[in-house]
């Protein structure tokens, strides 16, 4: 496996992004979508009206909570039945007791609503997300499916049980701590297929005995570049298509007119755009502890292959409730 050494760290950044996703498939539901290609699996259901099938309550985990931002709880609902007017399906949200909102949408298919809170709402470990369903004035039935559960919230750099896989956003400085033992392995999983060994972090350890890793993060976005066009250019252009890598891997750009074809990289065929914009997408990060005398734990300091939950493809843009 390849290595690369870590820029030189700054002031290290208190948080990161994290989502829990919580999904299962335990009922298959074909009438309620209209695309062939979707997944119909979906988790539980809530039938409005009737005690003990109104009401469910799940649990969403989550772990060294940021308690001074705010948090982002997204349901993939699905539309069950469709025999009202206007809109037949209400129901109520609730996070450890306390309400977040209400939600009403009409008819058959999927259906996704967010509700922002306080992060200090949450609690270490398990939360619990009721959910209810409603009948409305003049709605003769409601049926409403649950799908899955996003819980999006800042996380701090703390290690659980001498691991952790965090992101971290290029020309920033990262410090995971936590770590019982100095022997912490680093790797960059951005690319899953192709991870790398990070060497050269600062380690120091804290008054608690325990270990912190401080390194500097690459790979910063730079302003808008003119591109050459000129035609050795263009031959380098058309070479790293060839390649194994495309050259849009590393950089994608905007296609400045609206004819010829789109290829897969984002650029249209035989046109070639002057400028090019490289983004400060985040990158993954996954650092744990090693052992000499543990088959287990050394297989547990393997890097993942990617990001540890899977969302599905969902239609459309999730509705922000206030």
């Amino acid at each position: 496996m390849a290595s690369r050494p870590a820029p030189p760290a700054g002031l290290p950044a208190e948080s990161f992004t994290d989502t829990v996703h919580e999904e299962r498939d335990v009922f298959a539901v074909l009438n309620a979508f209209r695309d062939p290609e979707r997944d119909f699996w979906v988790w539980d259901y809530l039938l409005a009206g009737y005690d003990g099938l109104d009401a469910r309550s799940y649990a969403v985990s989550a772990k060294a909570v940021a308690e001074a931002a705010t948090a982002t709880l997204t349901l993939h609902l699905v539309g069950g039945t469709d025999t009202a007017a206007g809109e037949d399906h209400h129901v109520e949200v609730a996070l450890n007791g306390q309400p977040l909102g209400t939600a009403r949408f009409d008819g058959l298919g999927p259906f996704d609503v967010e509700f922002p809170f306080p992060a200090s709402r949450l609690v270490e470990g398990d939360n619990a997300v009721d959910v209810k369903a409603l009948l409305g004035a003049g709605v003769s039935e409601s049926f409403v499916y649950v799908d899955s559960i996003d819980l999006a919230y800042e996380r701090r750099y703390l290690a659980d049980d001498d691991a952790l896989s965090f992101s971290a956003v290029g020309g920033s400085a990262v410090g995971v701590y936590g770590f019982t033992a100095p022997d912490v392995l680093l790797f960059d999983v951005t690319v899953p297929s192709r991870p790398f060994r990070v060497t050269g972090y600062e380690l120091s350890r804290s008054g608690d005995g325990r270990y912190r890793v401080q390194f500097g993060v690459p790979g910063a976005a730079r302003p808008a570049a003119t591109r050459p066009s000129s035609p050795a250019a263009r031959s380098r252009r058309r070479a790293s298509r060839r390649g194994r890598t495309p050259a849009c891997a590393a950089r994608r750009t905007r296609p400045t007119t609206s004819s010829s074809r789109r290829t897969r990289c984002g650029r249209r065929r035989g046109l070639w755009p002057r400028t090019a914009r490289a983004r400060a997408s985040p990158r993954w990060w996954w650092a744990s502890r090693t052992s000499t005398t543990s088959s287990t734990r050394a297989s547990r300091s393997r890097p993942p292959s990617g990001r540890s939950s899977a969302t599905r493809r969902r239609s459309g843009r999730p509705r922000r409730v206030t």
